[in-house]
Parts: C-alpha cells; structure tokens; sequence
C-alpha cells in the first residue's frame, strides 16, 4: 500500500495542470496600445484574435498577469519577424521567429509578461495564453486544459493513432495545440476524461477531404457517443472532413455546461459510426485535440488527486471518497503513537536501572571515604565540625 502510494506521488509530481486564456479575456490580459479585436467563425480558440492598430505597440502591446511557473504566448505572424518581452523586472529582450514564446520554468508566484511588436506588416493575431499552475495558484474558474497527450488525465482504449491516415501539410495557421493529436478511425475506440468542474469543452483538428467531390464518403458524418457520469448516452454527428482544400484546428464539437460543482465528473467519448469510403480510401475519423474545464477547486493538489484513477473511490465511478489516502493516514498515527510510547517507556526503565546501580555503588564504599556533611579536617589533620571552625575564627 504505501509503495503504491509513493509511486502515486512521483507520477503526480511530473504532472502539470495548465490553464488557457483567451485574448479577449480581461480578467488576465491588459492591451497597452491601440487593437483591433477579431470575431471569426473557425481556425482559433473561442473564434477570436486580437491584432494591432499602431507601431505604438512596438513598446508594448499584450500585458499578461499570471500566479505560476511559467506561461506561453501563442501569436500567429504572416512572417518571421522580431518581437519583444518584458518579463518581471527585466529589460526588454529581442526575440524573432513565427510570434510564440515560451518563459523559461519560473519560482512560483505572480509574474508580468509584457509582449510588443510594432511590425504592422506582418499583421500578427494573438490568439491566447497558457499558465502552468503552481502550489500557490487559485485555479477555481480557471480553464483547464488537457492536451491529448496528457496520460495522467486521459485513458484511451481501442485503436488510437497519433500519425493521421492522411498525412497533414500543417503550418503556424493549421497547427493543433501542443502540435499533436489522437486519431481514432475504427469502431469503438474511446476516450474518458475525469475531471472537478462546471463545463467541459471538446476540441478537435478537421481534415480537409481525401477523397473525389461527391464519392461515397466525402461528406460522410462521424458519430461520437458521450456518456457523462451515470446518465444515458447521447449521440453527436459531425463532418469528418471540411470538405475543402485546408485544415480547420481549434474546432469545438461538444460542450457541456452547468456541471455540478461539488462531484468528480467522467466524460468518455467513444466512436459509433464511420462512414465507409467507395474507393477503399481509409476515412480520416476523428483528430482530437484538446479538453478544456472551467476548474471548481481552488488548489494545484485538488486537481491532481482529483482526475487520478488510483486515488478515486471506486470502478469506474470518477469519485473520489478518499479510501486510500485516509487509511494511509490513520495507519501512520497509530505506528507513531505505538513508538512513541515504546521510546518512553525505554527511557524509564534505562533511568529507574542506572539510580539503582548508583545507589548499591554508594552502599557497598568504604565508609572511612564518607565524610558526615558537618564535618571538615581542620590544620592539624584532625576532624572538626563548622561550627567549631567558625569560633576559633579560621578561614575555611
């Protein structure tokens, strides 16, 4: 048992809980020049970007307060180009490339991140932020994002690739997040998710067709079946493909909201159906991305425990009752207490042993080497009391 829990720790250990904002969220992102904010019907997160209206903003342009250890800009460019960041107390630093940054690894804690470019050319769109969470980030009502490669919140099951059927001509306009994704293309494969929240998203990448305009297929819907916690199952239907010469990121396919906030919710996605192809051509099924969750828990460690499958209560029920841990707990009291009271009784029996090894040496001594306490050797050798002393006015 306490291996079982230890081993548990380190894979907590190496996790990270990672939350996403938006650029169109003012809660955490602050516009220090003149932009333009963007609605847009597929291709980014929440369908939004921001862009810049000045040169101006070549001084500063995105301030992004965050509680972490470190965080991730994600700014699309038309073309390499040089930008800057300011982070903390730091001067500004050159960067050039395709507009992302990362932070290097950070001490827990809050921390500014100011970013700039005043290169209105190269028409860069930011389009959101990501935080790594630390012991001190309050993350209720945050949202959380778990990529598709997250094994310690996922369990797949099934057939599931991470090469796609057809291979993707991706670039900084098409990449998925974290540049990866889980293709499912047979029946039966699924995903589940347990996770503490209010809302749970589902994100996927679309192919764009494989197969001849109008072949058996080519607009052919995928079915997902979604069962949450213990409620029936429901179906969703979805195109496979867009159907044009380009790949679509960032698509959300299914959301659910007014969760209940005091419960560990499981939501497991399983393939149904897949339309066959005339031509033999495999289908290109389902890319998925990412989850997201609005978090209902406040601590880094609530999460953790909260979506590991070896410390939830029960098969298959993504509840955690806390078993483990507890038991763990009150085993370790009562061995320290049974110690603790075996060191003291040890210690009585070593002192009551040694006074009464001093007290049979004190008996057994010669008695011509015990001197009565009101007795001292005067001058002349003889034995004579203090208070004798003391008349005849001799020194002590």
């Amino acid at each position: 048992m306490a291996k079982e829990i230890f081993e548990n720790r380190l894979s907590l250990a190496e996790r990270n809980v990672t939350f996403i904002v938006d650029d169109q969220d003012s809660d955490d992102i602050t516009y220090l020049c003149d932009v333009t904010k963007q609605n847009v019907s597929e291709s980014f997160f929440q369908n939004t970007w921001t862009t810049i209206n000045s040169v101006n903003c070549g001084y500063a342009w995105i301030q992004l307060k965050f509680n972490g250890t470190s965080a991730h800009i994600s700014t699309r460019l038309s073309s390499s180009s040089d930008f800057a960041i300011q982070l903390d107390s730091s001067p500004l630093l050159r960067h050039t490339g395709t507009g992302v940054y990362s932070t290097p690894t950070l001490i827990d804690g809050e921390h500014v991140l100011v970013y700039a470019i005043g290169n209105t050319s190269v028409s860069p769109a930011f389009d959101y932020a990501t935080v790594n969470a630390g012991p001190s980030t309050n993350l209720k009502g945050k949202n959380i994002i778990v990529d598709d490669t997250d094994s310690g919140a996922l369990e797949y099951s099934g057939n599931w690739a991470v090469i796609p059927p057809d291979a993707l001509a991706l670039d900084s306009n098409s990449a998925p997040y974290q540049n990866t994704l889980h293709w499912a293309s047979t029946l039966g494969d699924s995903v589940k998710l347990s996770f503490q929240g209010t809302s749970v998203s589902v994100y996927r990448t679309i192919p764009r067709s494989t197969l001849a305009q109008g072949e058996q297929g080519a607009n052919g819907n995928i079915t997902v079946t979604y069962t949450l916690d213990s409620n029936k199952p429901v179906n969703v239907s979805f195109p496979m493909s867009s159907n044009e010469p380009r790949i679509i990121p960032m698509s959300r396919f299914l959301q659910l909201d007014s969760l209940s906030s005091d419960m560990v919710h499981t939501l497991q996605l399983n393939i149904t159906d897949i339309p066959s192809s005339a031509s033999g051509i495999q289908p290109p099924g389902l890319g998925l991305d990412f989850f997201t969750y609005t978090a209902s828990v406040e601590s880094l460690d609530s999460i953790l425990n909260g979506t590991t499958p070896s410390v939830i209560g029960g098969a298959g029920t993504g509840i955690d009752d806390g078993t483990t841990l507890n038991v763990g707990a009150i085993a370790g009291s009562i061995l320290g207490g049974v110690a603790a009271f075996i060191l003291c009784l040890l210690l009585v029996i070593f002192v009551w042993r040694r006074s009464k090894r001093q007290s049979q040496r004190q008996a057994q001594a010669p008695k011509s080497l015990v001197l009565p306490v009101s007795m001292k050797l005067n001058r002349a050798g003889t034995m004579e009391s203090f208070v004798s002393l003391e008349k005849k006015g001799e020194q002590l």
